[in-house]
């Protein structure tokens, strides 16, 4: 029983990493890629230009804040995730995500006043990459890609 208990919580912590690696380079990617980027960059000077987005009713139909950032999420996150999915099979990850974009996402991930450094990426963490550096902390849900990869910088 232990043993088994301890093979789930080494699966589930090994596809997490692997889905945040996954959506690291999607958010990096995007700020390469031709016509991501210019949608990317249209959800950065949204954030730069907006105060910090509030829960909304449209967050559970996956809907962000304008239709461009809505397009942000989708390829930088949601397609992504649906892709990792499809060849993982670890369709637990979709709802794990699902669950966060639709409830707790829109109050942490650009809230200058929160942080649980070093533990999550959102918060001051990712608001650094938005208002002070677009080349650093583009890591989600955990700070570890960015400092695997030389993006970190601490906020």
């Amino acid at each position: 029983m232990i043993e088994s208990m301890l093979l789930l919580v080494i699966h589930v912590v090994l596809y997490f990493l692997l889905w945040t690696c996954w959506l690291y380079w999607a958010h990096r990617l995007a700020h390469h890629i031709p016509g991501i980027k210019k949608v990317h960059q249209h959800h950065h000077h949204y954030i730069l230009t907006h105060s910090p987005p509030r829960w909304s009713w449209n967050n559970l139909l996956l809907f962000n804040d304008n239709w461009m950032s809505t397009l942000d999420w989708w390829f930088t996150e949601v397609i992504p995730t649906v892709v990792f999915c499809l060849i993982t099979g670890q369709w637990w990850i979709a709802v794990f995500h699902y669950v966060y974009s639709a409830t707790v996402q829109e109050q942490t991930e650009h809230n200058p006043t929160f942080s649980w450094y070093p533990w999550l990426s959102a918060g001051k963490w990712h608001l650094h990459h938005h208002l002070n550096d677009t080349t650093k902390n583009f890591g989600p849900f955990v700070i570890l890609w960015d400092k695997v990869f030389g993006t970190a910088k601490n906020a």
